[in-house]
């Protein structure tokens, strides 16, 4: 475990220095393009699986449950919106 404690914050100084020195050169916009190539590459280096990344397949109900949350709290939000009057009613 304390192998991949070290490599994991080597992994954030390295990923930290390059961003912050696309920022201060002007690439700020690109830095976090950046994260994604290092991220694959320390993930190789230290041999994790899948699963040690989360990266497997859930429940359906889960993932219906993760569409549900935003959906509904949109809708409550309109809905209070409307009902208060506080809303252009044909912004679209």
């Amino acid at each position: 475990m304390q192998q991949h404690t070290i490599s994991f914050f080597f992994a954030v100084l390295i990923a930290i220095c390059i961003t912050s020195t696309m920022d201060a050169n002007g690439y700020g916009a690109f830095s976090a393009f950046i994260l994604i190539p290092l991220s694959a590459v320390f993930i190789w280096l230290g041999k994790h699986s899948r699963a040690e990344l989360g990266v497997v397949v859930g429940k359906k109900f889960q993932y219906a449950f993760s569409v549900l949350i935003p959906v509904l709290g949109v809708s409550l939000i309109a809905g209070a919106a409307l009902l208060t009057g506080r809303s252009e009613k044909f912004a679209l």
